[in-house]
This record gives C-alpha cells, structure tokens and sequence, in this order.
C-alpha cells in the first residue's frame, strides 16, 4: 500500500505527473492511488488515476489497469464518471477522467445512517441506468458496492471504479480460484467463477438493503461463512430493521436476491422500475381504533324493539367473559350495515318471538307462585320485597342483530314447605371503576408511538471530495 504521507509531500519529486500538477490525494489502495489534480493544459480540475509504482512492471496489473480505462471510456451516460484519456507518463499508467466533489454511500451512510425508502430507491435507479449501459455495452462491473457509488452534493450518483469489469469475450485476467471482487456484496454464482449481468443486480439489490437498513444483507466477518450465507441463506428483511420500508419492497429485494440468476430481474431497469413501484403499493390500513364510552353508536330498530346502546351489552359481556370491549365493539361496528339494510320482516319476527317468550314467562311466573304454599303474615313483606327487587335480567340478541333489550324478570323461586326464607339477590349494577386509559377495556390501548423515520439524502453532507476510485 502506498504510503498516504509520502505520496502528499512529494510523490514524483515535483508533485506533476506530466501535465498534471497533483493537489490533493483522493484515495489510495494496494494498486493505485487516486488525486485530485489539474490539468494546465485545459486548465481544468480533474481526477487521476495512477497504476501504483511498485506494480508498473506487473504484466497482469498493467493489462487490468489498460481494460479499465477501454472500459469506462465506451460509457458517456450521466451516472457514469466521463472518462477524458488515459496513457501513460514518465513510466506511470493513468486515467484522467472527469472530477465529482462527493462522498461515497458508505460515508454517507457512516455520517447520517439509513436512508429513508424514496432516497434511497432513488439513488439505486440512478446507478441502474449506469448498469444498464454497461450491460448494453458488454460489461459486467463486477465490484458494484457503496464504496464504488459517488453522491454529489445535487443528490446525482455515479458508478465508478470499471477496474474489476469484464467484458463479452474477455477471458479472465485473475488466477484460476481467486475472486475478484468484494466478497459481502458478490452474488452466488460468483463464487463460482460465473458473472454475468444478473450479478451486478443482485449486488445492487445488497446495496438498497444497506442504503435501507445501514446493515449488509449477511453481516458475517468469516470469508467461509458469508459465501455459505450468500449461497444458501435468505436474510432478515429490510423492513424488520427499517419499519419505514414498506412490505412490497422487501419482495422486490428478496427477488433481485435470489439465489438463482434467472429468478432475478432480467435488467437493472426492470429491478430499479419494480423498487418504484413498490413505494407506491398502499400499506395494509390497521384496523380502527374504538374509542371510549364517548364514541357510542345507538341502533334504531323496528318497533316495538327500542334503540339500544351496543357499548352496554359489550360491557356487560365483556364483564363475564373477560373479552376486551373494544375487540367485540369493532365487530358490531363492522355489521352495522346488515343491521340497516336488513329485511323489515326478519326484524318484526324476532320482536314477536322476544314478546312471546317474554308473555310466556310472565304466565309461568304466576302460576307457579299461585300454587305456592301461603307464607306466615310477618314473611309477607319480605317476600314481596324479593318479588319485586329481584333485578331484571339482560339478554343479549344474537350477533346478526349485534345490541341487546331487557327481558322481563325471570320467574321467582317458590320458597321451600318449610317456611325458610330466600335472601333478595341484589340488584346488577354497572361496574363503578373508571373505564382504563385510552377506553374500555383493561388498562386501554392507547400506547405512545412516534415515527421511526430517517430523512433523505437532501443537503445533508459536509463539505468532502471524492471520486473515481
């Protein structure tokens, strides 16, 4: 690796290569180095790439550094970095190529975290017009990661880096068994030897994941393990770490990783058109929340039923059933339209049978205690309070009518032949506590929430270069 503080002081004796008067270093790595330089000639600021010194006599590294500048100057699109020449001065090999004030995504995410879903669908349809053309031209890229991305402070994106790119009829320059690329981003079938443009949009699917979630689809430091993850594993969705992802776009990752190229998408376009649509599917609408006491609804019925309240007859089975009141209450609500559009006659038939079976009981009740024995003079009264306190009972109308009436007092109980006396049952009151917060119901529902929600990538960056790397 070239060393960063011996290149920035002097790093050819005069600090020009050539023409280039070399200002600022960009980035450097095992293989080359990147500047931000000048080019007196056509008085403009540009980018440089350098094959590294110490790999100039290198037959191998000289032919990948000549394929990719062939590479990236077949590509003109405006997401993918122009390249103006490349040659080669005073025994270096060099790219010149158009110079982008930007940071790469993994700095942008380092600096600012997770992109929100149109931000970040955004920037990958950018990058997939730049596949498309790449594609169209012969290339597969080979290395698409965030690294490889620069976003300009406008929010425009550009695919660098064609250094790893093979073209159709290309064989391949690395030794047989050795990868080229970046292992946490490389597609199946890469490691296998195979490459075609079906990988680069399956690493594009792994970079939306990331730009998503802030997190790599397989977050495994151990080489071995994370190709077995990419070859048989299905990561967690986006949506489990980001809630602000919506469902439909987890489908459209899972299938731009699918393990299989030809279950993936047939273009980065279709991939990117997909992704788009997706942020448009409707989100699956909760059901509504049912309010307190004081959002109640009274269903008129046919006389001789009188309106009722149906939050009374959901307190009061709810009470004996320990079911939430607000769960039985949307049900109601949900059939309030079969209760108004219902047919006139179903509702007169079951008023007649409530008033028979009401008369039938009053008839019973009488003759029964007619045929009682006569208690003593001093139990007259208190007998009488029995008759006449016991509390009327609630009887709750099927759930096609979803309300309830009062019924006529049950029958009382003779008292026994032997003159003992029946205690008078108390008459049923309404629960006296206070409904939970938020509404009937235990405790309520009504749970504080927020949005968990990251904004875009609009100015948000500080002042930093970047480029073709």
């Amino acid at each position: 690796m070239v060393s960063p503080s011996v290149t920035r002081g002097n790093p050819l004796g005069d600090g020009y290569l050539g023409r280039y008067r070399l200002d600022e270093l960009l980035g450097s790595g095992g293989s080359a180095e990147v500047w931000r330089a000048h080019d007196t000639a056509a008085d403009r600021t540009v980018a440089l790439k350098m094959l590294a010194h110490t790999l100039t006599a290198d037959p191998e590294y000289r032919q990948r550094f000549e394929r990719e500048a062939r590479a990236a100057s077949l590509l003109h699109g405006p997401h993918v970095v122009a390249v103006h020449t490349y040659g080669e001065l005073e025994g270096r090999l060099y790219i010149e190529s158009e110079f982008v004030d930007g940071l790469d995504i993994e700095a942008l995410l380092e600096w600012e975290g997770p992109m929100c879903p149109d931000a970040a669908v955004d920037l990958i349809a950018q990058i997939a017009s730049a596949l498309d053309e790449a594609h169209a031209a012969g290339l597969v890229h080979r290395d698409v990661k965030p690294q490889n991305i620069i976003v300009a402070p406008d929010d425009v994106a550009y695919l660098i880096d064609f250094g790893t790119a093979l073209q159709d009829g290309q064989t391949a320059i690395t030794q047989t068994g050795m990868l080229v690329g970046t292992p946490a981003y490389m597609a199946p079938e890469r490691f296998e030897g195979a490459a075609s443009p079906r990988s680069d949009i399956y690493s594009l699917a792994c970079v939306l994941y990331e730009c998503l979630t802030g997190q790599r689809p397989f977050r495994v430091r151990n080489p071995a393990q994370l190709m077995r993850a990419h070859l048989e594993r299905t990561p967690e969705p986006a949506s489990a770490l980001a809630p602000a992802v919506p469902t439909a776009l987890d489908q459209v990752i899972a299938r731009g990783l699918a393990k299989q190229p030809a279950e993936r998408y047939s273009t980065a376009g279709e991939f990117a058109d997909a992704a788009r649509a997706a942020l448009t599917v409707p989100a699956p609408t909760a059901p509504p929340a049912v309010r307190g006491l004081g959002d109640q609804t009274t269903v008129a019925l046919a006389a001789p039923v009188p309106a009722v309240d149906p939050m009374a007859a959901v307190q009061a089975r709810s009470t004996e059933s320990g079911m939430d009141a607000r769960t039985v209450a949307l049900s109601m609500n949900s059939n309030l339209g079969a209760v108004h559009t219902g047919s006139t006659r179903r509702w007169a038939f079951t008023a007649a049978g409530l008033m028979t079976a009401a008369i039938a009981i009053a008839i019973g009740a009488a003759w029964v205690t007619g045929r009682a024995a006569e208690p003593q003079p001093d139990q007259r009264t208190r007998m009488s309070a029995v008759a006449t306190t016991k509390a009327p009972v609630r009887v709750t109308v099927p759930s096609a009518i979803d309300s309830s009436i009062e019924a006529p007092a049950a029958e009382p109980t003779a008292p026994p032949s032997d003159g003992t006396l029946i205690p008078a049952a108390p008459p049923r009151t309404a629960d006296p506590r206070p409904p939970g917060p938020g509404g009937p119901g235990p405790g309520g529902d009504n749970r504080p929430g927020g949005d968990n929600h990251r904004g875009g990538p609009g100015d948000r960056r500080p002042h930093g270069h970047n480029s073709f790397q």
